[in-house]
């Protein structure tokens, strides 16, 4: 049963407020990530040096003391460049860590989403009840079961990213060349001509990827199924892909205008004191990650509601 943008998003809030637990998961997953992404540098930065960093302050104008500094961390890496390596190695590691545990919680909170809503009517919803499938062990039964897809998945994406990113290279080689050829206008033109369905290719691959991880936790789905059937539902339903996506923006963003204006009105205008301005800090930061996190799981859930319209529920793939 094909859903409406508006449809899919009060569909979508009643699942997540069914399985309201997916929230407290999904700070987990920022918190664990956020931590094996930095703990992940310290090996390499503690072979070369960690003293020689704030040397690379970027308000600096002693450009001649940054580059002796990069000389002697290059120096330093090639006279210990078997820990180099190794740490380099370990590194690695980490961050492989740190990407199983980000797609072991999205297949966990896309599993627990796409069950919640594959058990209830389908339409408008008659009560969050009959979306309640969350529980530890599901949770942790979907997080294993997918686990594997969403990894191939996200490889997927960041190969796609990185051969992207070739485009804005070839923009700039081109402007260049034009600028040369036909002057500064006719750079002007390429650049800014170009730059319009690049940043629309940009909209198109995060959606495109959104739209396949809410496809992926079905029964017979599968990595090229998903980013298959994501493509078709984008260009079939653009308009209230886009429409979500907007509203996702603008939340966002409201959130974090909201979040510096109280930031701004503690620092200059409250009258508080150093400790006390930085408990509001540490409050407003902790606020911000967690609305932030509402915010995911919800989009997420509005996605499976949209996804699993168009495709019809558990089809065959």
């Amino acid at each position: 049963m094909t859903l409406s943008a508006v449809q899919s998003v009060n569909r979508g809030l009643v699942n997540l407020r069914a399985n309201w637990e997916l929230l407290c998961f999904q700070v987990l997953q920022v918190l664990i990530v956020s931590v094996l992404v930095i703990v992940g540098f310290v090996p390499p930065l503690g072979v070369l040096g960690f003293t020689d960093l704030a040397t690379f302050d970027p308000a600096t104008q002693n450009w001649s003391s940054v580059m002796e500094s990069l000389a002697a961390l290059v120096t330093r890496g090639r006279e210990a460049w078997a820990l180099l390596i190794a740490s380099l190695l370990l590194a690695c590691a980490i961050w492989l860590m740190a990407t199983l545990v980000y797609c072991f919680f999205q297949a966990g909170i896309f599993g627990v989403l796409v069950a919640g809503d594959r058990q209830a009517p389908p339409g408008k919803p008659h009560g969050w009840q009959w979306f309640r499938t969350f529980s530890a062990s599901s949770f942790r039964g979907w997080a294993a079961r997918y686990l594997w897809r969403y990894f191939w998945l996200l490889n997927l994406f960041i190969l796609i990213s990185t051969v992207w990113l070739v485009l804005p290279v070839l923009l700039l080689m081109l402007t260049v060349w034009g600028d040369a050829r036909w002057g500064t206008a006719a750079a002007i033109g390429i650049g800014c001509g170009g730059a319009i369905p690049l940043a629309f290719s940009v909209i198109v691959l995060a959606f495109w990827s959104q739209l396949a991880q809410a496809d992926l936790a079905r029964e017979n789905s599968g990595v090229w199924i998903a980013t298959r059937r994501g493509l078709q539902i984008l260009g079939r339903r653009l308009g209230a892909v886009v429409f979500l996506g907007l509203g996702l923006i603008i939340v966002m963003i409201t959130l974090t205008v909201s979040v510096g204006v109280i930031s701004t009105f503690l620092d200059f205008f409250s009258g508080l004191g150093a400790t006390a301005r930085l408990t509001g800090h540490v409050a407003l930061t902790l606020l911000e990650w967690g609305a932030s996190s509402v915010v995911s799981v919800a989009f997420a859930a509005i996605l499976v509601s949209l996804v699993r319209g168009e495709s019809g529920g558990e089809l065959p793939a």
